[in-house]
């Protein structure tokens, strides 16, 4: 199966294993939330729209590398 077609999963973990389906309105990046005692992984909460096939929010697809 091509990567394109395969469903993301976010926040997996010892306590989650099957993680959280890929929200296909956030953009694609996997933040962690480091404030608690316990870390929290989750999909980046704004749109897409830009980067690479529109996969990212503008704030991460200023982040990503230029191609050459």
């Amino acid at each position: 199966m091509s990567d394109l077609f395969k469903q993301r999963m976010f926040g997996m973990s010892a306590t989650n294993p099957q993680g959280i389906p890929e929200d296909p309105r956030r953009c694609i990046v996997e933040m962690i939330d480091s404030s608690r005692r316990l870390l929290r992984k989750y999909q980046c909460e704004k749109g897409r729209g830009h980067g690479p096939d529109k996969l990212y929010c503008a704030f991460h697809a200023r982040s990503l590398p230029k191609p050459e």
